[in-house]
């Protein structure tokens, strides 16, 4: 089964060279700035403002408006800076960042087709606490996409994301009752036990 993030949505949100002492802390400071101006110019539909203030905010190492730009991109289809963007920030750590560019991997969008990039985005978004990658992962566990078929592994992924998931996030949230439906009568008690105990484990780390 397939299991693509179209249901990822988007999100609002000149690259300077400085060698004065300070200079990380005060690019990530004014990223966050020009980001949180370019949210206040989305809310009052001042869309020119608000991009060019994302990009500036972008351009200055901002994850958040890295990956709001990759997104943006994304919807139009210019799947090429759509994957530039989200790999910036993705490198930073940003989990749904990489959430997303596992799925610009697994589709082939503005890079070449590689599902074990795809898989390794994935996972490092699920492990990092991202509910969509975690219903993902739980996915590929049902269906033995890049992973051995493991239902315990599975309904761990599960289980740990109903923990974080939104209660607007229809998409995701059907998608895992989906999973869940087809292979919770496939366990037995001991293997539902293990999951849970697993689940148990990782929210402890």
């Amino acid at each position: 089964m397939q299991v693509p993030l179209r249901f990822i949505v988007i999100s609002v949100a000149i690259l300077v060279s400085m060698n004065k002492p300070g200079a990380c802390q005060s690019q990530t400071f004014n990223g966050e700035e020009l980001y949180l101006e370019a949210v206040k110019a989305f809310d009052k539909k001042d869309n020119i403002t608000a991009q060019e203030k994302l990009k500036a905010s972008a351009n200055l190492g901002f994850a958040k408006a890295q990956l709001s730009l990759g997104k943006m991109h994304f919807a139009q289809n210019e799947y090429e800076l759509a994957f530039t963007w989200t790999n910036k920030a993705a490198l930073q750590g940003n989990a749904k960042a990489m959430t997303l560019l596992g799925h610009l991997y697994s589709m082939g969008y503005g890079i070449h087709r590689d599902d074990s990039l795809a898989l390794k985005w994935t996972l490092e978004a699920a492990e990092a606490g991202d509910p969509e990658a975690q219903v993902c992962m739980a996915a590929r566990y049902a269906d033995g996409k890049g992973v051995p078929k493991d239902y315990i592994q599975t309904h761990k992924w599960l289980q740990l994301a109903w923990d974080r998931l939104p209660a607007n996030n229809k998409p995701v949230a059907g998608m895992a009752i989906r999973i869940l439906k087809g292979t919770i009568h496939l366990m037995t008690d001991e293997q539902r036990r293990q999951a849970r105990q697993l689940a148990e484990e990782w929210r402890e780390k």
